[in-house]
């Protein structure tokens, strides 16, 4: 064809004039290529440490950090800490992917992305689990259906304890939350 690629100026088009075929093998062979010329072309600049801290930016660590005190429910003396406090060690044993980042409103666990948040309030803690309603099993009928509502938490499925007799049952549901966000990472 007059003007195309075996006509181009260009030299790296001209090597295009010759393929049998346009695919994917064709594309990461011409990728490869491209970054070998480039890098015969341009090599990388190699500065001292002087010479680039005059230049690094200082990145601040604008978000606010928060903890577990910040939370006035879950200061110790409240009926609640207890409770808390015995959830939370249950919860950090599921895996040892699972890490707490407590926030303003309530304190995500999270592995993949958060799984369980838990919300604390006077009485009770509330629990937003990252499940849809519809696939937690929930023999007890203790789970409610939250989602398209205003709430504190990421989950769409959300049951409150109150007492110590109620964590086996709610770590139960809170691993089904967890094999939820895992299964949802590994493409199940």
């Amino acid at each position: 064809m007059q003007g195309g690629f075996k006509d181009s100026p260009i030299r790296l088009n001209r090597a295009l004039a010759i393929l049998g075929a346009w695919n994917e093998d064709t594309i990461k062979q011409r990728a490869d290529e491209i970054i070998r010329l480039a890098s015969l072309v341009w090599s990388c600049p190699h500065l001292d440490k002087a010479t680039l801290d005059k230049y690094r930016i200082e990145e601040e660590d604008t978000k606010q950090k928060y903890s577990i005190e910040d939370h006035d429910y879950l200061k110790e003396g409240e009926p609640m800490r207890p409770i808390f406090d015995e959830l939370r060690k249950r919860i950090l044993n599921i895996d040892s992917s699972v890490k707490e980042e407590p926030q303003k409103l309530y304190i995500a666990y999270k592995s993949v992305t958060n799984f369980v948040d838990i919300i604390p309030q006077k009485r009770a803690l509330r629990l937003s689990l990252n499940i849809p309603f519809d696939k937690i099993k929930d023999p007890q009928e203790k789970c409610r259906d939250v989602a398209g509502k205003g709430k504190w938490g990421n989950g769409d499925t959300e049951i409150k304890i109150s007492s110590q007799e109620e964590l086996d049952y709610a770590l139960i549901l809170i691993e089904q939350a967890f094999d939820n966000i895992i299964g949802a990472e590994n493409g199940n």
